[in-house]
């Protein structure tokens, strides 16, 4: 007998971005668009949490 593994952890952030851009059905090229100025702003603040930047940062 198998069990389904449910998984815990939520899905990572690009992961929910990209799931939210297919359900508005948006072009693929606007998803790689919009997931490659995410990883950028995720890089160039070292990957910080938005939750520990400071207001002027996290805009």
């Amino acid at each position: 007998m198998q069990v389904n593994a449910t998984s815990t952890q939520p899905k990572k952030l690009l992961d929910q971005v990209r799931d939210k851009i297919r359900f508005k059905h948006y072009s693929l090229g606007t998803e790689k668009t919009y997931v490659a100025v995410i990883k950028q702003f995720i890089l160039y603040h070292q990957k910080r949490h938005p939750l520990e930047m400071g207001a002027l940062e996290a805009v």
